[in-house]
């Protein structure tokens, strides 16, 4: 006689059973086979350095580096995260001595020579040399003739009573000498004055993005015989330093950039960086990333917190916040881990059983994808497993007992 009860019984555990395939069944994309599921790369493993969070190496910790990532925007490769230290890291531009400016074509000049008594100004005249360069004469007083010109394309300038003079590539006082000798030569007092009045050949080129707008704008800064230090000019563009963003200057001379953060500008013992012709300046800021750390309890709680350098969040700010990882009624709180970094992967034990530790956790300060972790206590994860097979123990039950009709 066939045993129905046992019929019926497994017909149950294999209807169960089935039920679990396809619950089981893998996902995916398209057909693979089990070759190239063999093939296939696993996930990454990580070696896990396990350590006793004490007070001693939380104090230790604090030293480590602060990761901060900033968000650039732009076209193509330039719209990326940057890491803090990689766009700031730069050297120093070679120091280089000061040099006297050098005349160039654009700059205007301006003589002046005392004359002798009884002179008279009106046989001068408005000279047009031939490089477009416009000699204005005035007569001031009955001693004084002035005489204003701009050096031509040519790099010369006509000046009255002199003649034409190379300025181009030479220095003030190297022209001042040339003049003075031309001046002996024709016997004549060497009691004149000459001054750049305009510098036009030399210039640096200020630009600034729409986070910091300067006074000066982006904009031509002529070069003057007075040197500009790189802190000068930066303070005269109307450099406003924006909090909890990351202020740089780059300066970008001879095709290297030079990047200075606030602190590294400003800094007293940082050497003066003159500004020179041709160098190209940019202010920026730009905005960081936000940190965050990663909690999980108790197997079944897990959340992102942001985190930032300025508030210099610690381990206890995530344990004991509302709703937190230790409220968590699943959570073993003997067994509390912070992991820090990649290869390897470092895991702090902290067991927050004992209230004193609380104050380890008060001085672990948190960086950047940190990941907090706390163990799901053994005696929850029996119940879970018990709720979990209870269903079916009780079918069983009913089934030996003949109540399934």
């Amino acid at each position: 006689m066939v045993n129905v009860t046992g019929f019926l019984k497994i017909s149950i555990v294999l209807l169960i059973l089935s039920n679990c395939t396809q619950v089981l069944e893998l996902v995916e994309i398209e057909d693979t086979s089990d070759e190239q599921l063999i093939n296939l790369d696993g996930q990454d493993d990580f070696d896990i350095e396990l350590k006793h969070l004490t007070l001693s190496a939380a104090q230790k910790a604090k030293f480590e580096l602060y990761p901060r990532y900033v968000m650039v925007n732009g076209v193509g490769k330039r719209a990326n995260l940057y890491n803090e230290v990689a766009i700031t890291n730069s050297e120093l531009p070679p120091l280089l001595e000061y040099k006297e400016y050098v005349l160039g074509i654009g700059d205007e000049l301006t003589f002046m020579q005392l004359q002798n008594f009884g002179s008279s100004a009106d046989s001068l005249s408005v000279t047009l040399n031939e490089n477009k360069a416009v000699q204005e004469f005035t007569y001031e007083d009955e001693n004084l003739l002035s005489a204003s010109g701009r050096i031509g394309s040519d790099g010369s300038i006509l000046l009255l009573g002199i003649g034409r003079l190379d300025a181009s590539g030479k220095t003030i006082n190297g022209l001042r000498n040339q003049v003075r000798n031309i001046l002996i030569r024709k016997g004549l007092a060497t009691n004149f004055q000459l001054e750049i009045t305009g510098f036009l050949s030399q210039k640096a080129f200020v630009f600034g993005n729409s986070s910091n707008k300067l006074t000066l704008g982006n904009g031509v800064v002529p070069i003057t015989e007075r040197p500009l230090s790189l802190k000068e000019l930066v303070a005269q563009a109307g450099y406003v330093p924006i909090p909890n963003y990351l202020n740089i200057v780059t300066l970008t001379r001879d095709g290297v950039d030079y990047v200075f953060n606030e602190e590294k500008l400003f800094d007293k013992n940082t050497q003066n960086i003159f500004v020179q012709d041709k160098d190209q300046v940019r202010i920026e800021t730009y905005e960081y990333k936000p940190g965050q750390v990663y909690a999980l309890s108790g197997g079944n709680s897990a959340e992102i917190i942001f985190i930032s350098p300025e508030k210099r969040q610690t381990m206890a700010d995530v344990l004991f916040i509302k709703n937190g990882t230790l409220s968590n009624t699943l959570a073993k709180r003997s067994e509390v881990y912070l992991l820090r970094g990649q290869n390897p992967v470092v895991a702090y034990h902290l067991d927050a059983q004992n209230a004193s530790k609380i104050l380890v956790a008060e001085a672990m300060e948190l960086r950047p994808s940190d990941i907090i972790y706390v163990a799901q206590r053994p005696i929850v994860s029996f119940a879970r497993l018990l709720s979990e097979i209870s269903p079916l123990r009780f079918l069983l039950r009913d089934i030996q007992n003949g109540e399934i009709p």
